[in-house]
């Protein structure tokens, strides 16, 4: 789910960070607009389900999709509103109907401590077939594990998780890595005995800020979408950084604040996630000028897909309606050259190819789409705030991507 809550960074700042039908229309400026309906997906939360993150399987296989489940805190459902956790469903027609496994793939761990009790909540899943690995790691699983208070999100006190498995249901029990830690990632959560809790003890295995020299001052890492190649595992993922490039800005987030710009990974076949050394960072694929072109306060939330040869983007417009910092749909972009982090681009600009919308006055994105699940089309998750439960996953259906 994009965190629409606000969240303490280093505590100094805050960042924001039935069926189906499709109705697509030409837009003024010649893009497509397309819009979805609600998913019948079964009730397995009091919050509703959100995030939704499809695997790319193979033709006649089953359809995977990761998607977080949105609960009260089961010890301080007063103090914590919105913990989350990790679920899979799976579809056997193309994904026309979806039936949950019946396991959270990441559970909650609650811990006492300070004022308010904390939750550590597992967010923005991206569920990943790829079939090159050994066949114990095919299944791979990347997420935003972190610690909230009191709804307050505390992502120097968290990092991005991977696991992997044989199969979609071993993801449940398999062993968390603490894959990514960026500069805000506080180090008193590598002891087991910290007054956190920590669910996994160690630093992260990879610093991300150590890639390049451009990542340096990357503070948190945040929503990861990520594709399997033959060629290897790419992932394209949120990097804020202090909006005042020096350390009157560094030590001043709080004042100045920060600003999101996505980059993008890759992890060489045959990739082994949990090595500093297999990462590489490609380039930033979308950054403050694009979203300013656009009239949008940032992009964000981004996950990756092939379609016909192809590669593509796809990114949350984030504005100020119909709250602060809301997701207002997604965003289609696509690679001119994918190794070398290069959008196809107008007027020095990505382009934007197709616009994907939920309902009015709502919270609607990220999206996820797969060319192996042609029926549903693209997926996305939309708040409905007069609703109970708010949150819900929505597809367009078929949909025909521009040529």
């Amino acid at each position: 789910m994009h965190h629409y809550w606000t969240y303490g960074l280093l505590a100094l700042a805050a960042v924001c960070l039935a069926s189906t039908r499709a109705l697509a229309q030409q837009s003024p400026t010649g893009k497509f607009e397309v819009t979805g309906s609600l998913l019948a997906m079964p009730k397995v939360s009091a919050g509703g389900t959100f995030d939704p993150s499809l695997a790319d399987t193979p033709p006649g296989q089953p359809t995977w999709m990761s998607y977080s489940a949105v609960d009260p805190s089961p010890r301080w459902p007063k103090k914590n509103t919105g913990t989350i956790t990790t679920r899979i469903a799976r579809s056997d027609d193309g994904g026309s109907t979806w039936n949950d496994i019946g396991l959270q793939i990441n559970g909650l761990k609650e811990v006492q401590g300070g004022s308010s009790g904390g939750s550590w909540s597992n967010e923005v899943s991206s569920l990943v077939f790829d079939p090159v690995a050994p066949p114990e790691a095919r299944w791979k699983l990347f997420w935003h594990h972190y610690l909230s208070r009191g709804n307050d999100r505390q992502f120097q006190n968290g990092w991005i998780a991977y696991k992997h498995a044989a199969m979609p249901a071993g993801l449940a029990s398999a062993r968390e890595v603490k894959l990514f830690g960026a500069m805000a990632y506080n180090h008193d959560n590598d002891k087991p005995d910290s007054p956190n809790g920590s669910p996994v003890d160690g630093p992260p295995a990879v610093d991300v800020t150590k890639l390049d020299t451009g990542l340096s001052r990357c503070v948190v890492l945040t929503e990861p979408g990520a594709m399997a190649t033959p060629g290897g595992l790419y992932m394209s993922i949120d990097c804020f950084l202090p909006k005042v490039s020096n350390v009157i800005g560094l030590l001043g987030i709080g004042l100045f604040g920060v600003k999101d710009q996505v980059i993008l990974l890759k992890c060489a076949a045959p990739c082994h996630p949990a090595q500093q050394a297999s990462w590489k960072y490609i380039g930033t694929v979308l950054n403050p000028d694009d979203s300013d072109f656009y009239g949008y306060n940032s992009l964000s939330g981004t996950d990756l897909f092939s379609a016909n040869g192809r590669t593509y983007l796809l990114a949350s417009p984030v504005s100020n309606k119909p709250v602060g910092n809301s997701y207002n749909g997604c965003d289609l972009f696509r690679f001119k050259d994918l190794d070398a982090g290069t959008l196809e681009q107008t007027g020095g600009h990505p382009t934007r190819l197709m616009k994907i919308h939920g309902d009015p006055d709502t919270f609607n994105g990220a999206c996820t789409y797969q060319a192996s699940a042609p029926k549903v089309g693209f997926l996305y998750g939309q708040i409905t705030f007069a609703a109970s439960p708010i949150f819900h996953i929505y597809a367009t259906g078929p949909v025909q991507l521009p040529q």
